[in-house]
């Protein structure tokens, strides 16, 4: 996140060992490039982890330069209970959605089979008791949040200074009978976003952002030049309402690590001889592709071959919970052979990409093509020229349709014979 760039640039793919944790982030160099520090170097005065943030905002606001303020709580981190003030403070029960406990796993990558009963146990003895005291210290991130509100009005600094409150990763507290953070289902991926400061209009926003475009973001409202190999991009364009032309349509996500074992990834991985709670700390090495439409997983990405890796995809147009892996059974990965194909193509360009590339507008067809020689409709979101002038396709139709936001470019794509 301080880096702004996808993990296979960074060379940070999990917490600890050779390939994660800060040791790894230090020894690739990343400390000292990351947009904290450039802050810091263009003469802003940076606290990164200031526990006394409201003395840090007056001393700042009195001296009268600009400021840089990170506040990085541990709340609702495990293992912290709810501060003696919100000690008693009761809540309602823990949400059960429709993936709560999952009752079939049968469509699911190995490890989440092979470890279900250990899973599920867990879930049922921790899960209520863990929510509870999330909650519980939610309350106290609330009040912090609400101290550097009033701080900063009170110092007159209130109109002048933008608000980021973010989080690194979402939590699965029990769906898909996970209590953990590490695998690609939407309640790890996503997590919130909210901004405010001068110039950003009252509203949600569907654009899809991710923690790679912070540094681009601060760097660009301090006037600060932003780096070419940052992979992110700026997110000062989303602030007067609206999804710029190009705005990307999809992100990649990876996961892998030695495990403390060293076994090259496979403390994740079940072997011969391996017992059943090594799935309570980790999961396998995965690549993740996610679109407007899907999520395309990739699992035993650095253990296996190719042909003996394991796959899911899901629409979640109509499976918003993940239920039903479309690559479970011969049928679906036969009627979805294009669609992966292109997914696949899509995840080996950003898997490599490095700065500009990453900020590449994607083609998204909105149906999945036919057989050679057939029309099928491409659409590229937001794209309008000159951003959409390198775009080659064997045979173009155009149409060019007025939209609430921008424009939408609608290519009519004839497939190679």
């Amino acid at each position: 996140m301080l880096s702004s760039k996808y993990g296979h640039n960074n060379q940070v793919l999990t917490t600890f060992g050779g390939w994660g944790g800060f040791a790894a982030f230090e020894a690739n160099g990343n400390e000292d490039k990351t947009f904290v520090k450039r802050l810091h170097d263009a003469g802003y005065q940076v606290d990164v982890v200031a526990a006394k943030s409201a003395t840090f905002i007056k001393e700042s606001a009195a001296d009268g330069k600009p400021f840089f303020w990170y506040a990085a709580s541990t709340a609702p981190h495990l293992p912290m209970p709810p501060p003696p003030r919100y000690a008693s403070k009761r809540f309602g029960p823990t949400p059960h959605l429709p993936n709560f406990q999952e009752r079939d796993v049968s469509d699911k990558p190995t490890w989440l089979k092979q470890s279900t009963k250990v899973r599920s146990a867990l879930v049922a003895a921790t899960n209520d008791w863990d929510y509870r005291n999330r909650m519980g210290t939610l309350l106290a991130l609330d009040d912090m949040v609400a101290g550097i509100v009033k701080t900063l009005k009170d110092t007159g600094e209130y109109d002048n200074t933008y608000l980021v409150f973010a989080s690194d990763n979402g939590y699965n507290l029990g769906a898909h009978r996970l209590v953990q953070k590490m695998a690609p289902y939407e309640e790890s991926t996503r997590v919130p976003l909210v901004i405010s400061g001068p110039g950003v209009k009252h509203g949600t926003s569907t654009a899809m952002v991710t923690s790679i475009d912070y540094g681009p973001t601060f760097l660009g409202l301090a006037g600060v030049p932003i780096p070419a190999d940052m992979d992110g991009i700026s997110l000062a364009p989303l602030f007067g309402g609206g999804t710029p032309c190009g705005w990307r349509t999809d992100f990649f996500g990876q996961y892998a690590g030695s495990g403390v074992t060293d076994r090259n990834g496979i403390f994740q991985e079940y072997t011969e001889g391996d017992v059943e709670e090594i799935y309570l700390v980790d999961v396998p090495s995965w690549s993740s592709l996610r679109t407007e439409r899907y999520v395309y997983t990739r699992w035993y990405d650095l253990e296996r071959s190719a042909n003996k890796r394991e796959y899911e995809l899901y629409d979640l147009t109509k499976d918003r919970y993940e239920l039903t892996n479309l690559l479970a059974t011969p049928a679906g990965r036969k009627q979805n052979a294009a669609l992966v194909a292109r997914l696949d193509k899509r995840m080996a360009e950003l898997s490599t990409c490095q700065g500009a590339t990453c900020r590449t507008p994607q083609l998204t067809p909105r149906d999945q093509p036919g057989p050679p020689g057939a029309w099928r409709a491409g659409l590229v979101r937001e794209v309008c020229p000159p951003h959409g002038a390198g775009l080659r396709f064997l045979s173009v139709k155009c149409e060019v349709m007025p939209r609430t936001r921008g424009m939408v470019m609608t290519y009519w794509l004839r497939n190679a014979s």
